[in-house]
């Protein structure tokens, strides 16, 4: 058992990478190995990657309305759009824009999308891992902290947060790049409401016990890639998958 022939071992692995292959392995092999890249999108993640553009954009002192824009109706034919349309996203998008720039806190950017891909080492052995992590953080800030945005239709936990693995992947990372440990990360949720968006933000940390399971997480998710063990996850989300009609 193992990669066939055709496919080539990956060199490096992210914190999607990994969720991706936790909710189904083949789809992961379709994207990640095969690399059969779809170009439809989920309204949700048009969305949010419209959101994401625009915050960057106001934190690099650009205009965010119009990096909102560019980014909701830009090949909006590729876009899943079910029960909505590019002007509804946009109108609730900038709403939400709004509301993030009254309520928001006040950071003072180190860095802003702030990539990275660093050897990740565990902290108690000094092992090394074969693949490089990469990644992004959405701000760095001047003391210390790391901030991501997220947009979500409703409220998420503390709970969450304690076990999201991309603040540990953060977490790995800023200590790489800055060389000192980061105060803690900060989730800044923009609820997707369309009478009434709101912010939420939850802030979380890390300890060597997070980075040590990340590291055993890691590295049996990229044994099972090295093995080839790619089983299909059967279930009633297969419907929405953009592979469907290659898988099923």
């Amino acid at each position: 058992m193992g990669l066939s022939n055709i496919e080539s071992e990956p060199r490096h692995f992210s914190y999607s990478s990994m969720r991706v292959y936790e909710n189904c392995p083949h789809k992961y092999r379709l994207s990640y190995i095969r690399g059969y890249w779809i170009n439809k999108e989920s309204t949700a993640l048009r969305f949010g990657s419209a959101i994401h553009k625009a915050l960057e954009a106001m934190y690099k002192g650009q205009d965010a309305k119009l990096a909102l824009k560019k980014s909701i109706y830009e090949k909006p034919e590729n876009v899943l759009w079910k029960k909505s349309n590019p002007d509804r996203e946009y109108n609730l998008a900038v709403k939400m824009l709004e509301m993030y720039d009254k309520k928001k806190l006040h950071l003072i950017p180190r860095d802003v999308e702030k990539m990275f891909n660093i050897e990740v080492i565990n902290p108690e052995t000094n092992e090394k891992l074969p693949w490089t992590l990469k990644g992004k953080m959405d701000i760095v800030t001047k003391d210390g902290w790391i901030c991501d945005h997220k947009t979500s239709s409703g409220s998420l936990t503390q709970t969450w947060a304690d076990n999201e693995f991309q603040a540990t992947a953060y977490s790995f990372a800023y200590k790489n790049l800055y060389k000192e440990t980061e105060k803690g990360i900060i989730y800044n949720v923009l609820i997707k409401r369309v009478k009434e968006p709101r912010l939420e933000a939850i802030v979380t940390r890390r300890d060597l016990s997070d980075k040590i399971y990340f590291f055993e997480v890691a590295k049996d998710f990229i044994g099972k890639v090295r093995m080839g063990i790619f089983p299909k996850n059967k279930g009633r989300h297969c419907k929405y998958c953009q592979y469907s009609h290659i898988c099923l």
